[in-house]
Protein backbone atom coordinates (compact mmCIF):
# COMPACT_ATOMS: atom_id res chain seq x y z
CA UNK A 1 0.00 0.00 0.00
CA UNK A 2 2.81 2.38 0.90
CA UNK A 3 4.53 1.50 -2.39
CA UNK A 4 1.37 2.44 -4.31
CA UNK A 5 1.17 5.73 -2.45
CA UNK A 6 4.83 6.48 -3.15
CA UNK A 7 4.40 5.85 -6.86
CA UNK A 8 1.18 7.90 -6.86
CA UNK A 9 3.14 10.82 -5.43
CA UNK A 10 5.63 10.55 -8.32
CA UNK A 11 2.77 10.43 -10.80
CA UNK A 12 1.37 13.54 -9.13
CA UNK A 13 4.67 15.34 -9.77
CA UNK A 14 4.29 14.54 -13.46
CA UNK A 15 0.61 15.55 -13.55
CA UNK A 16 1.34 18.77 -11.69
CA UNK A 17 3.23 20.31 -14.61
CA UNK A 18 2.29 18.35 -17.74
CA UNK A 19 3.21 21.16 -20.12
CA UNK A 20 6.77 21.32 -18.77
CA UNK A 21 7.16 17.59 -19.01
CA UNK A 22 5.65 17.27 -22.46
CA UNK A 23 7.79 20.09 -23.85
CA UNK A 24 10.86 18.22 -22.73
CA UNK A 25 10.00 14.64 -23.67
CA UNK A 26 8.25 15.03 -27.02
CA UNK A 27 11.27 16.37 -28.92
CA UNK A 28 12.28 12.91 -30.13
CA UNK A 29 9.67 10.19 -29.66
CA UNK A 30 11.83 7.57 -31.40
CA UNK A 31 14.32 7.53 -28.52
CA UNK A 32 14.00 6.37 -24.95
CA UNK A 33 12.70 9.28 -22.85
CA UNK A 34 12.65 9.41 -19.07
CA UNK A 35 12.09 12.01 -16.39
CA UNK A 36 13.36 12.07 -12.82
CA UNK A 37 12.66 14.27 -9.85
CA UNK A 38 15.25 16.21 -7.89
CA UNK A 39 15.86 13.18 -5.68
CA UNK A 40 16.89 11.13 -8.67
CA UNK A 41 13.76 8.96 -8.72
CA UNK A 42 12.18 8.05 -12.05
CA UNK A 43 8.75 9.62 -12.67
CA UNK A 44 8.32 9.04 -16.40
CA UNK A 45 9.33 6.16 -18.68
CA UNK A 46 8.17 5.97 -22.31
CA UNK A 47 7.64 2.90 -24.47
CA UNK A 48 10.98 3.30 -26.25
CA UNK A 49 12.65 3.21 -22.82
CA UNK A 50 10.82 -0.04 -22.08
CA UNK A 51 12.14 -1.55 -25.31
CA UNK A 52 15.69 -0.27 -24.80
CA UNK A 53 16.19 -1.17 -21.14
CA UNK A 54 13.71 -4.02 -20.67
CA UNK A 55 11.86 -2.47 -17.71
CA UNK A 56 8.11 -1.82 -17.92
CA UNK A 57 7.04 1.64 -16.80
CA UNK A 58 5.10 0.30 -13.82
CA UNK A 59 8.12 -1.56 -12.44
CA UNK A 60 10.70 1.23 -12.90
CA UNK A 61 8.76 4.39 -11.99
CA UNK A 62 9.63 5.29 -8.43
CA UNK A 63 13.02 3.63 -8.61
CA UNK A 64 16.24 5.65 -8.36
CA UNK A 65 17.98 6.45 -11.64
CA UNK A 66 21.02 4.54 -10.35
CA UNK A 67 19.07 1.36 -11.15
CA UNK A 68 20.07 1.80 -14.80
CA UNK A 69 23.49 3.34 -14.15
CA UNK A 70 26.50 0.99 -13.91
CA UNK A 71 28.41 1.39 -10.65
CA UNK A 72 31.50 2.67 -12.41
CA UNK A 73 29.40 5.35 -14.18
CA UNK A 74 27.69 6.83 -11.10
CA UNK A 75 30.43 9.34 -10.34
CA UNK A 76 30.20 10.45 -13.96
CA UNK A 77 26.45 11.04 -13.57
CA UNK A 78 26.98 13.18 -10.48
CA UNK A 79 29.37 15.39 -12.46
CA UNK A 80 26.84 15.58 -15.31
CA UNK A 81 24.09 16.66 -12.91
CA UNK A 82 26.27 19.51 -11.66
CA UNK A 83 26.74 20.71 -15.25
CA UNK A 84 23.02 20.38 -16.00
CA UNK A 85 22.09 22.35 -12.87
CA UNK A 86 24.55 25.04 -13.89
CA UNK A 87 23.79 25.27 -17.63
CA UNK A 88 20.24 23.94 -17.80
CA UNK A 89 21.12 21.03 -20.12
CA UNK A 90 23.87 18.85 -21.49
CA UNK A 91 23.71 17.59 -25.01
CA UNK A 92 24.58 14.22 -26.55
CA UNK A 93 27.27 12.82 -24.31
CA UNK A 94 28.24 9.18 -24.77
CA UNK A 95 28.00 6.78 -21.86
CA UNK A 96 26.61 3.38 -20.88
CA UNK A 97 23.39 2.42 -19.14
CA UNK A 98 22.35 -0.86 -17.55
CA UNK A 99 19.52 -2.95 -19.00
CA UNK A 100 17.32 -5.24 -16.96
CA UNK A 101 19.18 -8.32 -18.23
CA UNK A 102 22.51 -6.89 -17.06
CA UNK A 103 23.74 -5.77 -20.49
CA UNK A 104 25.61 -2.49 -20.67
CA UNK A 105 24.10 -0.49 -23.53
CA UNK A 106 26.10 2.30 -25.19
CA UNK A 107 23.88 5.37 -25.46
CA UNK A 108 24.03 9.03 -26.34
CA UNK A 109 22.25 11.06 -23.65
CA UNK A 110 20.78 14.55 -23.67
CA UNK A 111 19.65 15.85 -20.26
CA UNK A 112 17.58 19.00 -19.61
CA UNK A 113 16.21 20.53 -16.43
CA UNK A 114 12.45 20.71 -15.88
CA UNK A 115 11.34 23.93 -14.20
CA UNK A 116 8.20 25.11 -12.50
CA UNK A 117 8.73 28.78 -12.92
CA UNK A 118 12.26 29.39 -11.70
CA UNK A 119 12.54 26.27 -9.58
CA UNK A 120 14.02 23.02 -10.89
CA UNK A 121 11.51 20.24 -10.21
CA UNK A 122 13.20 17.47 -12.18
CA UNK A 123 15.16 16.40 -15.20
CA UNK A 124 14.34 14.88 -18.58
CA UNK A 125 16.74 12.50 -20.31
CA UNK A 126 16.69 11.33 -23.91
CA UNK A 127 18.65 8.13 -24.57
CA UNK A 128 19.69 7.45 -28.15
CA UNK A 129 20.75 3.83 -28.75
CA UNK A 130 24.20 3.90 -30.42
CA UNK A 131 24.94 0.16 -30.42
CA UNK A 132 24.85 -0.06 -34.21
CA UNK A 133 27.10 2.96 -34.55
CA UNK A 134 29.53 1.54 -32.01
CA UNK A 135 29.55 -1.75 -33.87
CA UNK A 136 30.30 0.05 -37.14
CA UNK A 137 33.05 2.07 -35.43
CA UNK A 138 34.48 -1.13 -33.99
CA UNK A 139 34.45 -2.81 -37.40
CA UNK A 140 36.09 0.23 -39.00
CA UNK A 141 38.82 0.18 -36.35
CA UNK A 142 39.26 -3.56 -36.82
CA UNK A 143 39.41 -3.08 -40.59
CA UNK A 144 41.98 -0.31 -40.21
CA UNK A 145 44.06 -2.45 -37.86
CA UNK A 146 43.67 -5.42 -40.18
CA UNK A 147 44.89 -3.38 -43.15
CA UNK A 148 47.85 -2.20 -41.09
CA UNK A 149 48.64 -5.79 -40.16
CA UNK A 150 48.47 -6.80 -43.82
CA UNK A 151 50.99 -4.11 -44.73
CA UNK A 152 53.21 -4.81 -41.72
CA UNK A 153 53.19 -8.58 -42.24
CA UNK A 154 53.13 -8.68 -46.04
CA UNK A 155 55.70 -11.10 -47.50
CA UNK A 156 56.74 -8.38 -49.96
CA UNK A 157 58.20 -4.94 -49.46
CA UNK A 158 55.71 -2.05 -49.66
CA UNK A 159 56.64 1.60 -50.15
CA UNK A 160 54.32 4.53 -50.85
CA UNK A 161 55.28 8.08 -51.80
CA UNK A 162 53.33 11.29 -52.38
CA UNK A 163 53.49 13.25 -55.62
CA UNK A 164 56.64 15.02 -54.44
CA UNK A 165 58.47 11.77 -53.71
CA UNK A 166 58.11 11.90 -49.91
CA UNK A 167 57.93 8.42 -48.37
CA UNK A 168 54.56 8.08 -46.59
CA UNK A 169 54.47 4.35 -45.89
CA UNK A 170 57.06 1.63 -45.57
CA UNK A 171 56.78 -1.88 -44.13
CA UNK A 172 59.33 -4.08 -42.31
CA UNK A 173 59.89 -6.37 -45.29
CA UNK A 174 61.08 -3.49 -47.47
CA UNK A 175 63.39 -2.24 -44.72
CA UNK A 176 64.79 -5.76 -44.45
CA UNK A 177 65.38 -6.04 -48.20
CA UNK A 178 67.35 -2.81 -48.35
CA UNK A 179 68.84 -3.06 -44.83
CA UNK A 180 67.42 0.28 -43.66
CA UNK A 181 65.70 1.39 -40.47
CA UNK A 182 62.25 3.01 -40.57
CA UNK A 183 63.43 6.40 -39.26
CA UNK A 184 66.06 6.45 -42.02
CA UNK A 185 63.37 6.17 -44.72
CA UNK A 186 59.92 7.36 -43.55
CA UNK A 187 59.33 11.04 -44.29
CA UNK A 188 62.38 11.38 -46.54
CA UNK A 189 62.33 11.98 -50.26
CA UNK A 190 62.73 8.76 -52.22
CA UNK A 191 65.06 10.52 -54.67
CA UNK A 192 67.50 11.25 -51.84
CA UNK A 193 67.69 7.69 -50.52
CA UNK A 194 70.84 5.58 -51.20
CA UNK A 195 69.22 3.44 -53.91
CA UNK A 196 70.06 2.56 -57.49
CA UNK A 197 69.74 5.33 -60.08
CA UNK A 198 67.61 2.95 -62.10
CA UNK A 199 65.07 2.78 -59.25
CA UNK A 200 65.00 6.58 -59.00
CA UNK A 201 64.29 6.85 -62.72
CA UNK A 202 61.46 4.35 -62.40
CA UNK A 203 59.82 6.37 -59.62
CA UNK A 204 60.23 9.54 -61.68
CA UNK A 205 58.59 7.89 -64.68
CA UNK A 206 55.61 6.79 -62.60
CA UNK A 207 55.08 10.23 -61.00
CA UNK A 208 55.55 12.22 -64.21
CA UNK A 209 53.96 9.93 -66.80
CA UNK A 210 51.61 7.78 -64.73
CA UNK A 211 53.05 4.59 -66.16
CA UNK A 212 53.21 1.22 -64.44
CA UNK A 213 56.78 -0.07 -64.43
CA UNK A 214 58.53 -3.26 -63.42
CA UNK A 215 62.20 -3.79 -62.70
CA UNK A 216 64.36 -6.74 -61.73
CA UNK A 217 67.69 -5.85 -60.20
CA UNK A 218 70.19 -6.30 -57.44
CA UNK A 219 71.15 -4.10 -54.52
CA UNK A 220 74.14 -4.18 -52.18
CA UNK A 221 73.72 -1.93 -49.12
CA UNK A 222 76.84 -0.46 -47.47
CA UNK A 223 76.47 -2.80 -44.46
CA UNK A 224 74.73 -5.84 -45.97
CA UNK A 225 75.07 -8.57 -48.54
CA UNK A 226 73.84 -8.48 -52.11
CA UNK A 227 70.08 -8.82 -52.52
CA UNK A 228 68.07 -9.58 -55.65
CA UNK A 229 64.62 -8.08 -56.06
CA UNK A 230 61.70 -7.49 -58.41
CA UNK A 231 59.90 -4.15 -58.11
CA UNK A 232 56.54 -3.17 -59.56
CA UNK A 233 55.48 0.46 -59.23
CA UNK A 234 52.04 1.89 -60.02
CA UNK A 235 50.67 5.45 -59.84
CA UNK A 236 48.13 6.40 -57.17
CA UNK A 237 45.33 8.55 -58.61
CA UNK A 238 42.79 10.84 -56.94
CA UNK A 239 39.07 11.00 -57.82
CA UNK A 240 39.85 13.25 -60.80
CA UNK A 241 42.46 10.86 -62.14
CA UNK A 242 45.39 13.09 -61.18
CA UNK A 243 48.58 11.51 -59.91
CA UNK A 244 48.89 11.98 -56.14
CA UNK A 245 51.64 9.48 -55.48
CA UNK A 246 52.98 6.03 -56.24
CA UNK A 247 52.96 2.58 -54.68
CA UNK A 248 55.86 0.17 -55.06
CA UNK A 249 55.76 -3.55 -54.32
CA UNK A 250 59.24 -5.04 -53.95
CA UNK A 251 59.76 -8.80 -53.76
CA UNK A 252 63.01 -10.21 -52.46
CA UNK A 253 64.04 -12.99 -54.86
CA UNK A 254 67.42 -13.65 -53.25
CA UNK A 255 66.21 -17.00 -51.91
CA UNK A 256 64.77 -17.88 -55.31
CA UNK A 257 68.14 -17.26 -56.87
CA UNK A 258 69.66 -19.57 -54.28
CA UNK A 259 66.90 -22.10 -54.94
CA UNK A 260 67.74 -22.16 -58.63
CA UNK A 261 71.29 -23.10 -57.74
CA UNK A 262 70.18 -25.67 -55.17
CA UNK A 263 67.75 -27.25 -57.62
CA UNK A 264 70.54 -27.75 -60.12
CA UNK A 265 72.68 -29.39 -57.44
CA UNK A 266 69.70 -31.44 -56.27
CA UNK A 267 69.14 -32.63 -59.81
CA UNK A 268 72.66 -34.02 -59.95
CA UNK A 269 72.25 -35.78 -56.60
CA UNK A 270 68.90 -37.24 -57.58
CA UNK A 271 70.33 -38.42 -60.87
CA UNK A 272 73.05 -40.26 -58.96
CA UNK A 273 70.46 -41.73 -56.57
CA UNK A 274 68.39 -42.84 -59.52
CA UNK A 275 71.34 -44.68 -61.01
CA UNK A 276 72.04 -46.39 -57.68
CA UNK A 277 68.42 -47.41 -57.12
CA UNK A 278 68.14 -48.63 -60.68
CA UNK A 279 70.93 -51.13 -60.05
CA UNK A 280 69.24 -52.77 -57.03
CA UNK A 281 68.57 -56.39 -58.00
CA UNK A 282 66.26 -57.10 -55.00
CA UNK A 283 63.30 -55.63 -56.87
CA UNK A 284 61.10 -57.93 -58.88
CA UNK A 285 61.91 -57.97 -62.57
CA UNK A 286 58.46 -56.73 -63.61
CA UNK A 287 58.76 -53.74 -61.22
CA UNK A 288 62.29 -52.60 -62.11
CA UNK A 289 61.16 -50.90 -65.30
CA UNK A 290 58.33 -49.14 -63.48
CA UNK A 291 60.53 -47.92 -60.60
CA UNK A 292 63.05 -46.72 -63.17
CA UNK A 293 60.34 -44.81 -64.96
CA UNK A 294 58.99 -43.31 -61.71
CA UNK A 295 62.45 -42.16 -60.66
CA UNK A 296 63.48 -40.86 -64.05
CA UNK A 297 60.32 -38.91 -64.80
CA UNK A 298 60.75 -36.37 -61.96
CA UNK A 299 64.45 -35.99 -62.78
CA UNK A 300 63.63 -35.24 -66.40
CA UNK A 301 60.97 -32.76 -65.29
CA UNK A 302 63.36 -31.10 -62.83
CA UNK A 303 66.04 -30.77 -65.50
CA UNK A 304 63.58 -29.38 -68.02
CA UNK A 305 61.98 -26.88 -65.66
CA UNK A 306 65.34 -25.65 -64.37
CA UNK A 307 66.61 -25.13 -67.92
CA UNK A 308 63.43 -23.22 -68.78
CA UNK A 309 63.70 -21.14 -65.59
CA UNK A 310 67.30 -20.21 -66.35
CA UNK A 311 66.32 -19.01 -69.82
CA UNK A 312 63.08 -17.29 -68.85
CA UNK A 313 63.24 -13.51 -68.24
CA UNK A 314 59.65 -13.13 -67.11
CA UNK A 315 59.67 -13.47 -63.30
CA UNK A 316 56.15 -14.91 -63.09
CA UNK A 317 56.85 -17.61 -65.65
CA UNK A 318 60.23 -18.39 -64.07
CA UNK A 319 58.54 -18.82 -60.68
CA UNK A 320 56.04 -21.21 -62.27
CA UNK A 321 58.88 -23.33 -63.65
CA UNK A 322 60.66 -23.36 -60.28
CA UNK A 323 57.46 -24.37 -58.47
CA UNK A 324 56.94 -27.24 -60.91
CA UNK A 325 60.55 -28.30 -60.42
CA UNK A 326 60.02 -28.27 -56.66
CA UNK A 327 56.88 -30.42 -57.04
CA UNK A 328 58.90 -32.91 -59.06
CA UNK A 329 61.52 -33.01 -56.30
CA UNK A 330 58.76 -33.73 -53.76
CA UNK A 331 57.45 -36.51 -55.97
CA UNK A 332 60.96 -37.96 -56.20
CA UNK A 333 61.31 -37.84 -52.41
CA UNK A 334 57.94 -39.56 -51.97
CA UNK A 335 59.01 -42.41 -54.25
CA UNK A 336 62.30 -42.88 -52.41
CA UNK A 337 60.46 -42.76 -49.04
CA UNK A 338 58.08 -45.50 -50.19
CA UNK A 339 60.96 -47.71 -51.29
CA UNK A 340 62.79 -47.18 -47.99
CA UNK A 341 59.60 -47.83 -46.00
CA UNK A 342 58.83 -51.13 -47.74
CA UNK A 343 62.41 -52.19 -47.11
CA UNK A 344 62.01 -51.38 -43.39
CA UNK A 345 58.72 -53.29 -43.30
CA UNK A 346 60.29 -56.38 -44.85
CA UNK A 347 63.23 -56.23 -42.40
CA UNK A 348 60.94 -55.75 -39.40
CA UNK A 349 62.46 -52.37 -38.58
CA UNK A 350 59.26 -50.34 -38.89
CA UNK A 351 58.30 -48.59 -35.60
CA UNK A 352 55.42 -46.33 -34.60
CA UNK A 353 55.29 -43.33 -32.25
CA UNK A 354 51.83 -43.37 -30.68
CA UNK A 355 50.40 -40.05 -29.52
CA UNK A 356 47.15 -38.13 -29.36
CA UNK A 357 46.61 -35.91 -32.42
CA UNK A 358 43.96 -33.91 -34.27
CA UNK A 359 42.78 -36.15 -37.12
CA UNK A 360 40.86 -33.32 -38.82
CA UNK A 361 43.94 -31.09 -39.14
CA UNK A 362 45.93 -34.03 -40.56
CA UNK A 363 43.24 -34.63 -43.20
CA UNK A 364 43.11 -30.93 -44.08
CA UNK A 365 46.89 -30.88 -44.54
CA UNK A 366 46.68 -33.97 -46.79
CA UNK A 367 43.98 -32.29 -48.91
CA UNK A 368 46.12 -29.15 -49.17
CA UNK A 369 49.10 -31.17 -50.41
CA UNK A 370 47.02 -32.97 -53.05
CA UNK A 371 44.96 -29.96 -54.14
CA UNK A 372 47.09 -28.98 -57.15
CA UNK A 373 47.44 -32.62 -58.24
CA UNK A 374 43.65 -32.96 -58.18
CA UNK A 375 43.11 -29.67 -60.04
CA UNK A 376 45.43 -30.77 -62.85
CA UNK A 377 43.26 -33.85 -63.32
CA UNK A 378 39.95 -31.98 -62.89
CA UNK A 379 39.16 -33.98 -59.77
CA UNK A 380 37.08 -32.45 -56.96
CA UNK A 381 38.08 -33.30 -53.38
CA UNK A 382 35.15 -33.25 -50.94
CA UNK A 383 35.60 -33.25 -47.16
CA UNK A 384 32.78 -34.62 -45.00
CA UNK A 385 33.71 -34.05 -41.35
CA UNK A 386 30.99 -32.98 -38.92
CA UNK A 387 32.91 -32.47 -35.68
CA UNK A 388 36.39 -32.32 -34.13
CA UNK A 389 38.10 -35.69 -33.85
CA UNK A 390 41.17 -36.56 -31.80
CA UNK A 391 42.66 -40.05 -32.15
CA UNK A 392 45.58 -42.07 -30.82
CA UNK A 393 48.21 -43.13 -33.33
CA UNK A 394 51.38 -42.20 -35.20
CA UNK A 395 50.50 -38.82 -36.72
CA UNK A 396 53.24 -38.91 -39.41
CA UNK A 397 52.46 -42.46 -40.55
CA UNK A 398 48.68 -41.92 -40.57
CA UNK A 399 49.29 -38.85 -42.75
CA UNK A 400 51.35 -41.08 -45.08
CA UNK A 401 48.43 -43.55 -45.32
CA UNK A 402 45.86 -40.84 -46.09
CA UNK A 403 48.14 -39.18 -48.66
CA UNK A 404 48.61 -42.54 -50.38
CA UNK A 405 44.87 -43.25 -50.47
CA UNK A 406 44.14 -39.74 -51.79
CA UNK A 407 46.88 -40.07 -54.40
CA UNK A 408 45.43 -43.36 -55.69
CA UNK A 409 41.87 -42.01 -55.61
CA UNK A 410 42.94 -39.07 -57.78
CA UNK A 411 45.18 -41.07 -60.15
CA UNK A 412 42.69 -43.86 -60.84
CA UNK A 413 39.64 -41.61 -61.14
CA UNK A 414 37.52 -40.70 -64.12
CA UNK A 415 37.62 -37.37 -65.91
CA UNK A 416 35.84 -34.71 -63.83
CA UNK A 417 35.53 -37.26 -61.03
CA UNK A 418 35.21 -36.78 -57.30
CA UNK A 419 37.14 -37.92 -54.24
CA UNK A 420 35.37 -37.84 -50.88
CA UNK A 421 37.19 -38.17 -47.57
CA UNK A 422 34.96 -38.79 -44.55
CA UNK A 423 35.39 -39.14 -40.81
CA UNK A 424 32.64 -40.84 -38.80
CA UNK A 425 32.68 -41.69 -35.12
CA UNK A 426 31.56 -45.23 -34.28
CA UNK A 427 31.50 -45.98 -30.54
CA UNK A 428 35.11 -45.46 -29.36
CA UNK A 429 36.66 -45.39 -32.84
CA UNK A 430 36.93 -43.03 -35.80
CA UNK A 431 36.25 -44.41 -39.27
CA UNK A 432 38.31 -42.74 -42.02
CA UNK A 433 37.02 -43.33 -45.57
CA UNK A 434 38.43 -42.29 -48.95
CA UNK A 435 35.87 -42.76 -51.73
CA UNK A 436 36.47 -42.23 -55.45
CA UNK A 437 34.42 -42.35 -58.63
CA UNK A 438 37.19 -44.11 -60.53
CA UNK A 439 37.80 -47.25 -62.56
CA UNK A 440 37.21 -49.72 -59.74
CA UNK A 441 39.08 -52.89 -58.75
CA UNK A 442 38.14 -56.47 -59.76
CA UNK A 443 36.89 -58.35 -56.71
CA UNK A 444 39.42 -61.16 -57.14
CA UNK A 445 42.29 -58.66 -57.28
CA UNK A 446 41.55 -56.64 -54.13
CA UNK A 447 43.94 -58.62 -51.93
CA UNK A 448 46.72 -58.36 -54.53
CA UNK A 449 46.89 -54.55 -54.37
CA UNK A 450 48.31 -54.75 -50.83
CA UNK A 451 51.21 -57.02 -51.76
CA UNK A 452 54.62 -55.25 -51.78
CA UNK A 453 55.86 -54.23 -55.24
CA UNK A 454 52.74 -55.65 -56.90
CA UNK A 455 50.88 -53.97 -59.75
CA UNK A 456 47.60 -55.23 -61.15
CA UNK A 457 48.37 -53.94 -64.63
CA UNK A 458 51.88 -52.74 -65.59
CA UNK A 459 50.43 -50.80 -68.54
CA UNK A 460 48.05 -48.95 -66.22
CA UNK A 461 50.95 -48.29 -63.89
CA UNK A 462 52.87 -46.55 -66.64
CA UNK A 463 49.79 -44.47 -67.39
CA UNK A 464 48.95 -43.48 -63.80
CA UNK A 465 52.36 -43.74 -62.09
CA UNK A 466 53.40 -45.38 -58.84
CA UNK A 467 55.81 -48.08 -57.65
CA UNK A 468 53.37 -50.53 -56.10
CA UNK A 469 54.70 -49.93 -52.59
CA UNK A 470 52.29 -47.34 -51.19
CA UNK A 471 49.36 -49.60 -50.29
CA UNK A 472 51.66 -52.28 -48.89
CA UNK A 473 53.18 -49.74 -46.50
CA UNK A 474 49.73 -48.29 -45.69
CA UNK A 475 48.39 -51.79 -44.88
CA UNK A 476 51.30 -52.47 -42.51
CA UNK A 477 50.91 -49.06 -40.78
CA UNK A 478 47.19 -49.58 -40.13
CA UNK A 479 47.74 -53.16 -38.95
CA UNK A 480 50.35 -51.90 -36.47
CA UNK A 481 47.61 -49.57 -35.17
CA UNK A 482 45.45 -52.64 -34.46
CA UNK A 483 43.13 -52.12 -37.43
CA UNK A 484 42.80 -53.11 -41.09
CA UNK A 485 42.36 -51.27 -44.37
CA UNK A 486 39.16 -52.53 -45.96
CA UNK A 487 38.01 -52.05 -49.54
CA UNK A 488 34.66 -51.83 -51.29
CA UNK A 489 34.83 -51.54 -55.06
CA UNK A 490 32.64 -51.82 -58.11
CA UNK A 491 34.09 -51.88 -61.60
CA UNK A 492 33.36 -48.70 -63.50
CA UNK A 493 31.83 -46.94 -60.48
CA UNK A 494 34.66 -46.48 -58.01
CA UNK A 495 36.19 -47.68 -54.76
CA UNK A 496 36.08 -46.99 -51.04
CA UNK A 497 39.10 -47.55 -48.77
CA UNK A 498 38.50 -47.22 -45.03
CA UNK A 499 40.12 -47.98 -41.69
CA UNK A 500 39.48 -47.40 -37.98
CA UNK A 501 41.51 -45.55 -35.33
CA UNK A 502 40.91 -45.40 -31.56
CA UNK A 503 39.40 -42.12 -30.34
CA UNK A 504 41.26 -39.98 -27.82
CA UNK A 505 39.69 -37.63 -25.29
CA UNK A 506 39.35 -33.93 -26.21
CA UNK A 507 41.12 -32.87 -23.02
CA UNK A 508 44.91 -32.75 -22.41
Amino acid sequence: MMEVQRKSQKAYLYNKCPEAFLASITSSTGDAITAIDTNGEIVYWNRAAEELFGYRAEEIIGEHIFKIVPVERRKELEIIWEKVNKNGFIKAFETERLAKNGDKIPVEVTISVIKDGKSIIGYSAIFHDIRKRKEIEKKLIELSNFNKKIIQNAPVGILAIDRHGKVTCVNPKLLNIFSHSEHAVLGLNVFELPINNEIREFFKMVLEEGKEVQLEGEYTPPWGSKAYFVMKCVPLLDDQGKIEGALAIIEDITEKKKLEKELIESHEKLKKAYMELKSLDELKSNIIANVSHELKTPITLIKGFIELALLEKDEKKRNTFLIKAKEAVMRQNSIVDDLISISRVERGEFRLTIQKFDLVSVIEECIRRKKNFALRRNIEIIKEIKEPCFVKGDKIEIMRVILNLLDNAIKFNKKNGKVTIKVEKENDTAKVSVIDTGVGIPRDKINDIFKPLTQLDPKATRKYGGTGTGLAVAKKIIEMHGSKIKVKSEMGKGSEFYFMLPLASLGP
